[in-house]
């Protein structure tokens, strides 16, 4: 079994500053409308990122020579939105075929997110190098069909 619990976003209050808030501005602009290059900065607020407690578990409860199914679950407590789940699991076969299936934001009012399912692959080119490559689907709401692939080198 593992366990793992994160925090994210812990810390001070964020404000805009920079050269990004630099303008040009005419006090004046509908009498006279001369003054359009007086340097002037905008003020910004400060605000807080929004904080998130995540805690999760996943345990494998089939191992075999062969076959693993791995289930795991995520929690996640934001201070800004409602509290929601991600559900998933893996199965693998022989190590070198991986079957996904999972779904995010579960109980999230107006959730975008939702079903994800995947495939995956890993072979041993010569010895020292292992090809992985990876395909997932996510049912994204406005977005409709997000497709994903991936493919990476190991060596």
């Amino acid at each position: 079994m593992k366990i793992g619990m994160s925090i994210s976003n812990f810390g001070n209050k964020m404000k805009l500053k920079g050269k990004d808030t630099y303008i040009f501005y005419d006090p004046d602009e509908t009498k006279y409308g001369n003054n359009d290059k007086i340097p002037a900065e905008m003020r910004t607020d400060e605000y807080s990122l929004p904080l998130i407690f995540r805690v999760g578990v996943a345990m494998d409860v089939l191992k075999g020579d062969r076959n693993r199914l791995t289930l795991a679950v995520d929690a996640v407590h934001p201070n800004d939105n409602t509290e929601n789940l991600n559900l998933g699991f893996e199965y693998a076969l022989r190590n070198a075929l991986f079957l996904r299936a999972g779904y995010k934001n579960l109980f999230t009012e107006n959730s975008e997110e939702g079903l994800t399912m995947g495939v995956g692959i890993e072979y041993n080119f010569f010895k020292s190098v292992l090809l992985k490559i990876d395909y997932a689907y996510q049912d994204f709401g406005i977005l409709n069909n997000v497709q994903r692939f991936s493919l990476g080198l190991k060596f």
